[in-house]
């Protein structure tokens, strides 16, 4: 099944579009005292173990997996085990003992239509894959203090956020937030500078104002710089 199917290079290029996959395997424990090649790992760059079977999944991830609900769908007392599981109600769909990648990518396709026609068409990973970029982006702007940019590296992605689901659009709410946070906290700071110092404070907003354009706070900077000219 492991390399019939999961290192199936035509498998693993349709599942990267079509489908989640969520393992319960047991006794991996019992392998690594045993040493078995199945078992073995490798650190990784940021220090931390992977499997070498399973690239970039930790012992720990295949235990997560193992005590999810993915460990309940097994009532066969018999591996291999595959089951097609529907990702709305979380019920069975199609089970196999043995089975071809062929045969789960051919049934795949066929509950898909089915689900589509109920559900509505979803989001690919590619979406989510742009947005969670554009909010790495996006802090990275946010450290350097440009807020604007931050703001312009989530609208690239977003456009269409309307019609993404509920939990992914609130993953690029709540990164919009925080950007208009940070540029808020870089404002008041500015602002209590001003209360004893207008020049510097103004020198500092002068470096900032043009890097407000999407966050909402032009109007605020505005009316700061007329304050400090004024004091």
């Amino acid at each position: 099944m492991h390399s019939a199917v999961l290192q199936s290079k035509d498998y693993i290029k349709f599942a990267d579009k079509s489908t989640v996959e969520v393992m319960s395997m047991g006794s991996l424990d019992k392998g690594i005292q045993k040493n078995d090649r199945k078992a073995a790992r490798y650190e990784g760059k940021d220090g931390i173990e992977y499997l070498v079977e399973f690239p970039n999944l930790t012992v720990e991830d295949i235990e997560t997996m193992r005590a999810s609900k993915a460990g309940t769908y097994n009532d066969t007392g018999r591996i291999p085990f595959t089951a097609l599981i529907n990702p709305h109600t979380e019920e069975e769909m199609v089970r196999w003992g043995g089975v071809s990648s062929s045969a789960i990518i051919d049934k795949v396709k066929e509950k898909t239509k089915e689900l589509r026609k109920e559900h509505g068409k979803g989001i690919d990973r590619k979406t989510i894959r742009s947005l969670n970029g554009a909010i790495e982006s996006a802090n990275v702007e946010v450290a350097k203090g440009d807020f604007g940019k931050a703001i312009g590296a989530l609208d690239k992605v977003t456009k269409k956020s309307g019609d993404w689901p509920q939990e992914l659009s609130a993953r690029a709410t709540k990164a919009r937030d925080e950007i208009v946070q940070a540029a808020t906290v870089a404002l008041d700071a500015i602002e209590e500078t001003g209360l004893d110092d207008p020049k510097a404070a103004m020198k500092d907003l002068n470096k900032v104002r043009s890097k407000l354009r999407g966050t909402g706070l032009e109007d605020r900077a505005k009316e700061l710089l007329a304050s400090f000219k004024a004091s």
